[in-house]
């Protein structure tokens, strides 16, 4: 009798578990879940120089288009297959974005000035305009072949903040802040 007991709350007991972990489970997949606390943004593609005859880039950002809230780490990584090329994440205005091929090559004002002020210094200033966070124009991250670096945003929820890379104005992207 005790034996048989004893299987009775087993299985009473092994039921009981079940029902509590089905339950929790589905409790939890009913449940809001919390933003990603750091948003990657990577440096990819190749160039190739060919003289005379060929330049060819790849390079871009990845994602192009991200969704960080206000207070995330936005995290700029190098991931290109280039041995020399650095890369910039620079906050600018939607207008100076270049659009066109003269544009890149020529009149990138706001690649000037961000390269401007993270050369002004020897070594260079990795990090320029992101002593209050990543949240306006000008701010900006620097980084060489296989780095990585970050900033805090700290624009509102709303903003949205459009970058290039100073030195291949063509990789844009924006950040959505929620």
């Amino acid at each position: 009798m005790n034996r048989r007991m004893l299987l009775i709350g087993a299985l009473v007991s092994g039921v009981l578990v079940t029902v509590v972990t089905a339950i929790s489970a589905a409790a939890a997949d009913r449940s809001p879940r919390s933003h990603q606390p750091v948003t990657v943004i990577e440096a990819l593609g190749q160039e190739d120089f060919e003289p005379n005859a060929l330049i060819f880039s790849t390079f871009r950002f990845d994602p192009g288009r991200s969704f960080p809230h206000s207070g995330d780490i936005v995290r700029l990584v190098d991931h290109d297959r280039s041995e020399a090329a650095p890369h910039t994440l620079t906050v600018v205005r939607r207008g100076q974005l270049p659009t066109t091929f003269d544009d890149v090559l020529f009149g990138c004002e706001a690649c000037e000035a961000a390269l401007g002020a993270h050369f002004a210094t020897d070594p260079p200033t990795r990090r320029v305009g992101l002593e209050d966070g990543l949240n306006a124009p000008g701010d900006s991250m620097l980084i060489f072949n296989g780095q990585v670096t970050g900033g805090t945003l700290t624009a509102p929820a709303g903003s949205v903040l459009y970058f290039l890379c100073a030195f291949h104005p063509w990789m844009q992207g924006r950040l959505v802040v929620g």
